[in-house]
């Protein structure tokens, strides 16, 4: 068997080298310095078994210089062709569930004594050093295994008194890689079948670079996973804030979406939103588009029950898909691909769902009706098609309150009345403050209990 060992050269890390030092030599490619994802991809492709070894994130694993990752999503088509691969890092489970990768994987794992006070574990480094290089023995021990049998010997072995060893071995896990095998992050299967159709529909015939990116995740067997920013203007905070590496270390947090789809039906004339490169710039946060596709026009029905201005603008009834990178101070650089569809909130949510779409995170902050946006609803409908969208999470401003237009939207849209029984919405499990997103209050993430999904 031929190994691929990734693993950055780093004296933090150093004890890991345990876990392929009793490998033969001459079956052992390392990888010790950042490589440019398309050579990396070749190398991964003509090896029988890859090994990520070092720091990360949700996002992959740090390089330790530049770019950030040395694996990352660039790497993930050659990475799927793989099973049995070993991602160790923190939070690698999370980078090869939202991927559809197969391996032995760690979650959140405790390296430094830093890590365990993050954790609010009590330790001495010494005890942080002794759990390292055991980890790294034992899991030598069994690196020529399949990953059900390295988690089994480490689940058997890696024991003790020790809160770090005990945090650790219980964020290890083997997970799933054939599309038959994926757990499709608790969709109904006919939902996740029946999801399709709202993107597929969004992206026509074109063969671009939406197109490609449908193409990836139907290769997974699974759906992407959806944030829905309806009334959301020029606002594109969702990006940051939902991104894994800002809701690091929060154990309660909801796995992140994969896309992001914002519905406005913009009837600013005089708007120059996504016309220049950058997009948004506060000093700490840095939005830019890196490439942009038109999809087929949604021509749906501005209602003058619903809207101000029901001729709209030149940018109404458009659809774009965009790809934006995000840098930040609070998190590492990442880019994120989004559908925004330039139509009226209530008619794209009825148009969804006769598409049966899934959106795992429904986002309902500064909602414009009333003020000033163009808008007569305040989006209190949301809550009644929680269940059939099958939301998992809901973040808001929570200013839910029934306007004029939100009875019209539940006249003209049956399928926004509300569903029975009832969505519910947990305690919150994170509050961001107003003056960090929309200065109208605290913004809220609370999960939603399964209910009725049609």
């Amino acid at each position: 068997m031929k190994y691929l060992v990734i693993h950055m050269s780093d004296p933090t890390t150093r004890f890991l080298e345990h876990i392929y030092a009793h490998l033969p030599k001459e079956q052992v490619t390392l990888v010790d310095k950042p490589m440019r994802a398309p050579t990396l991809n070749q190398l991964i492709r003509s090896h029988d078994r890859v090994l990520m070894l070092g720091h990360g994130l949700h996002g992959g694993l740090f390089s330790m210089g530049y770019p950030l990752y040395v694996i990352s999503g660039d790497n993930v088509e050659a990475l799927r062709e793989k099973r049995d691969s070993v991602f160790i890092w923190c939070f690698a489970s999370s980078f090869v569930r939202t991927h559809g990768l197969h391996g032995f994987a760690s979650g959140m794992f405790i390296s430094e004594v830093a890590e365990a006070a993050m954790n609010h574990i009590t330790t001495t480094q010494q005890a942080v050093t002794a759990s390292n290089e055991r980890f790294g023995r034992l899991a030598g021990e069994c690196i020529d295994r399949p990953a059900i049998e390295m988690l089994a010997h480490l689940k058997a072995h890696y024991t003790g008194n020790c809160p770090v060893v005990a945090f650790n071995r219980d964020r290890l896990e083997v997970l799933p890689a054939a599309p038959s095998d994926v757990q499709v992050d608790t969709q109904p299967q006919h939902q996740a079948k029946d999801g399709w159709a709202l993107l597929n529909r969004l992206n026509g015939q074109r063969k671009g670079a939406f197109s490609r990116y449908l193409t990836g995740w139907k290769r997974r067997g699974r759906l992407p996973r959806i944030a829905w920013y309806p009334s959301s203007g020029e606002d594109l905070r969702d990006l940051l804030y939902l991104n894994p590496a800002f809701q690091e270390g929060r154990e309660d947090a909801v796995l992140a979406p994969n896309l992001f789809i914002h519905t406005d039906y913009f009837p600013w004339q005089t708007s120059t939103f996504l016309d220049s490169p950058e997009v948004f710039n506060d000093r700490r946060t840095r939005i830019r588009v890196l490439d942009i596709e038109e999809l087929p026009r949604l021509p749906l029905k501005l209602s003058p029950e619903l809207v101000d201005f029901e001729h709209g603008s030149s940018a109404t009834h458009r659809v774009l898909f965009v790809r934006l990178e995000v840098t930040s101070d609070r998190v590492p650089p990442f880019t994120a691909p989004m559908l925004y569809v330039f139509a009226e909130n209530s008619a794209f949510a009825d148009f969804a769902m006769h598409h049966g779409a899934h959106f795992s995170h429904c986002i309902h902050v500064r909602f414009g009706g009333g003020g000033g946006g163009g808008g007569k609803t305040g989006g209190i409908w949301m809550l009644n098609i929680l269940g059939r969208l099958g939301c998992e999470c809901m973040v808001s401003d929570e200013h839910y309150y029934l306007q004029q237009g939100d009875q019209a939207a539940m006249r003209l849209f049956p399928s926004l009345q509300p569903e029975t029984p009832a969505a519910v919405l947990d305690e919150p499990m994170f509050t961001l403050p107003s003056s960090s997103w929309s200065c109208h209050g605290n913004v809220t993430w609370r999960r939603v209990q399964p209910t009725l999904r049609n």
